[in-house]
């Protein structure tokens, strides 16, 4: 009788890399166990420390985290057998120590799953290169074969969609560490330009500082410090306020009007002018234009109406 497949997950994850990573293979693990998988699950975390582990989001009993490095990144692998490891990581945890650990595996049977940044590599060796993105980048390489699209985001709905509240619910996602500061800015930001009282939902990452909520404020700010998922906040919203990654999607996936901000200078402008074109969602390139906007759709004849959508121009 055939043993259970065990699976590993290499990923970049903690204050300066925040959770998407994570987040992603979290969802591909659950998805695993779902479909009737028993073999042995394990995370090997890099940019965090073991004090870390704590605080992440992790419902996979079974599954053990393990904080590391890069230089102990192939003593793990050879310490112990794992027969697909899947990487996804962020540029910085990219380079020659990945690549040499990606022809050495093979050499004992491991098959290889490169997600995201690791799949456009050339020099990675993978069985199955997959970019959770609906675009595809002129600048790929040619020669690789590499899976994506709508379908390719790696999340998971855990609820059923909910109808909209109408209540003038404003859930904000800032990121695991809100790396650009946004909760020094945006809730002053909000108070002078949002004049109608709103219900605010402020997640809080698990390596974020708290939100600065003016001490006098005609809204309603209720900060959640690292929540266990965020699909129950998105179902009791109207509209999400976010940054660009995971969460824009997960709130898609619940037919919630999504206003998206980057804040991230090494993010394709190339995907992002094709994603602002597709209409699925608003993107914003500044804090005084994401607020204006959502003071303009609070004055429209229903809570945050969501203004014509842009025409799709070929995001497929």
């Amino acid at each position: 009788m055939k043993a259970p497949t065990s699976l590993l997950f290499i990923v970049s994850a903690g204050p300066e890399f925040g959770l998407g990573h994570l987040r992603r293979m979290q969802a591909v693990a659950r998805a695993y166990r779902k479909t009737g998988g028993q073999g042995p699950v394990d995370f090997y975390l890099l940019g965090c420390l073991p004090s870390d582990l704590a605080v992440f989001d992790h419902d996979m009993i079974d599954g053990h985290l393990t904080a590391g490095t890069i230089d102990g990144m192939a003593n793990f692998c050879s310490g112990r057998h794992h027969d697909v490891v899947m990487f996804d990581l962020h540029k910085k945890h990219i380079g020659p120590q990945l690549f040499r650990l990606s022809q050495q595996l093979p050499l004992s049977g491991v098959r290889l799953v490169a997600i995201d940044n690791v799949a456009i590599q050339a020099e990675m060796q993978a069985d199955l290169r997959w970019v959770p993105s609906f675009f595809k980048d002129p600048a790929w390489p040619e020669h690789l074969d590499i899976h994506y699209g709508w379908d390719h985001y790696l999340i998971e709905k855990r609820l059923e969609t909910a109808p909209l509240p109408n209540k003038n619910h404003l859930l904000i996602l800032t990121g695991g560490s809100d790396a650009a500061g946004l909760g020094a800015i945006w809730p002053n930001m909000l108070e002078a330009g949002i004049g109608q009282p709103l219900e605010i939902h402020w997640v809080q990452g698990p390596f974020s500082k708290k939100p600065d909520i003016p001490r006098q404020t005609k809204h309603q700010f209720i900060v959640h410090h690292a929540p266990k998922g965020l699909d129950h906040l998105i179902n009791a919203c109207d509209r999400v306020l976010t940054v660009h990654g995971i969460s824009v999607f997960e709130a898609l996936m619940y037919g919630r009007d999504c206003v998206v901000f980057n804040p991230y200078d090494d993010q394709s402008s190339l995907e992002m002018t094709a994603f602002e074109r597709s209409g699925v969602a608003t993107v914003v390139d500044s804090h005084h234009r994401m607020v204006d906007y959502l003071a303009a759709c609070l004055t429209r004849q229903s809570p945050f109406a969501a203004p014509e959508p842009n025409t799709p121009d070929g995001a497929g």
